[in-house]
């Protein structure tokens, strides 16, 4: 009777996890490009930008008084070894299902150049595999058309700049 009880528990918590959508939390850093780990350093994640998604019914177990949500911190890494973190616990706040946390450099820290080289090559990368996407859901609106489905969203294209302002880059992306 007992397994059955948690078993009956742990598959209700699952499924309710999935009825509702995600809370997503996009990490990004400046200069792009960072390892991020949890903030204890004792877990990678991946590199920046990232974005991570809890289920909303994890995230109402760990809520303040305010009803503001307790995440752990992040930690970046840039390739020259610069370090950055955030508070141990991230709280972020409101009634969104997207939040953003971006994590700056110390400009002063050793290595600067290396970093902004890392970003800009990443850049450099990333643009194609955007414009790629790009010509892929064009492509496939052009197809639902031919086949008599409408669709009323026209086909996104994405163009990114990226320049300097002094020792930070910046991209923009439209």
């Amino acid at each position: 009777m007992g397994h059955k009880f948690f078993y009956v528990l742990f598959v209700s918590v699952i499924i309710s996890g999935c009825a509702s959508d995600p809370v997503r939390l996009y990490v990004n850093t400046q200069p792009q490009g960072a390892a991020l780990s949890t903030h204890s350093g004792s877990a990678m994640l991946g590199v920046s930008p990232s974005v991570f998604s809890y289920p909303q019914a994890l995230l109402k177990q760990h809520r303040d008084a305010q009803g503001c949500y307790l995440l752990t911190g992040f930690t970046a890494r840039w390739p020259s070894g610069a370090k950055s973190s955030t508070e141990p616990v991230v709280r972020i706040c409101g009634n969104s299902d997207a939040y953003n946390i971006t994590i700056s450099r110390d400009l002063n820290a050793p290595g600067i150049e290396a970093d902004l080289d890392a970003a800009n090559r990443a850049a450099s990368v990333a643009a194609p595999q955007r414009q790629a996407e790009a010509a892929e859901a064009a492509e496939a609106a052009a197809l639902i058309g031919v086949l008599g489905v409408t669709n009323n969203t026209a086909p996104k294209t994405t163009s990114c700049n990226t320049y300097a302002i002094g020792k930070t880059l910046q991209t923009n992306c439209r």
